[in-house]
């Protein structure tokens, strides 16, 4: 199977409900709300993100999260693994001395994106790598997410006869025709780096 790729321009890439905190932000933490983007007289610790890594204000203390795209929700921080296809909610352990990684559940992500059908990578088929959407009438979202022991490094979206918008991460898509959709590394399929495909019905 060969696919020609479907250019996307940056215009149609959509943005997540979740605003990305940018570089050289700061981040606070309190013990009673959480995380926050907005200082108040209540906080204990402050943050300042530089590309993955969280540094506290008074640089004794840095987390690196591995993760590409963070945002806040509900009082929690929460990042995506572009590599990894997941999400993680980081928290400290009971001395604050320093922060945990946290695997999210398909269940609580589902909750954070609820617009969004969520689709495991072991729910492709093991002897095709594909995975059957019978769309409904109007877009359907769609979003990829890793219970699997592989990698994803620069896997993306590519098409050559269905309509489709990317999001501003590499796993979420939204697709307004019927047809077929590959996620790959470079059109690749090896042992290493699988394609996998969506047939959207």
């Amino acid at each position: 199977m060969f696919l020609f790729c479907l250019k996307v321009s940056a215009a149609d890439t959509k943005t997540l409900p979740y605003k990305n905190i940018k570089q050289n932000s700061h981040i606070y933490y309190t013990e009673s709300d959480g995380w926050t983007i907005k200082r108040h007289k209540n906080v204990n610790m402050s943050f300042v993100r530089t590309e993955k890594v969280l540094f506290a204000d008074d640089k004794d203390f840095a987390f690196d999260t591995n993760c590409d795209y963070l945002f806040i929700t509900n009082g929690v921080l929460v990042g995506y693994s572009a590599s990894e296809l997941n999400f993680y909610k980081f928290i400290f352990n009971e001395s604050h001395e320093y922060m945990l990684a946290e695997a999210m559940s398909q269940q609580e992500v589902a909750q954070m994106f609820k617009e969004f059908r969520i689709i495991l990578i072991s729910d492709f088929s093991s002897s095709t790598n594909s995975f059957v959407i019978n769309k409904k009438r109007g877009k359907e979202k769609i979003m990829l997410l890793n219970d699997t022991e592989l990698s994803f490094d620069n896997y993306g979206f590519t098409s050559n006869n269905t309509k489709y918008k990317k999001y501003c991460i590499n796993n979420a898509i939204e697709a307004s025709k019927k047809g077929l959709i590959q996620f790959s590394k470079m059109e690749n399929d090896t042992n290493n780096t699988p394609w996998f495909i969506l047939l959207v019905r």
